[in-house]
């Protein structure tokens, strides 16, 4: 395992890491397994992009996901559904044919 700061700077140890991250602004990764690193430069690289701009549009899409706690107040504001059928009734039918 390296500590990696950035892209540019894979492998190399940094002593001015989280003074400088905070200067940045910028979240940092250090003890970034090897294969995970590697796992994730590939992925990069497929889509055509910089492990940076790869891992920034990862986040950007986990950050405007709902969390687990928000879908369940979601599905506890919605009105009850009245189903017209017996869907285990279905379920079972559709076991049964197999």
């Amino acid at each position: 395992m390296t500590n990696r700061l950035e892209e540019g700077h894979r492998g190399k140890e940094n002593p001015h890491f989280s003074q400088r991250t905070r200067e940045m602004g910028h979240p940092g990764f250090i003890n970034v397994p090897d294969a995970l690193h590697r796992h994730l430069r590939a992925h990069a690289a497929m889509a055509g992009m910089s492990l940076s701009d790869y891992l920034l549009a990862e986040l950007k899409e986990i950050g405007e996901r709902r969390t687990l706690a928000e879908l369940r107040e979601r599905l506890h504001r919605r009105k009850p559904v009245l189903a017209r059928f017996d869907s285990a009734r279905l379920v079972r039918q559709e076991r049964g044919a197999r």
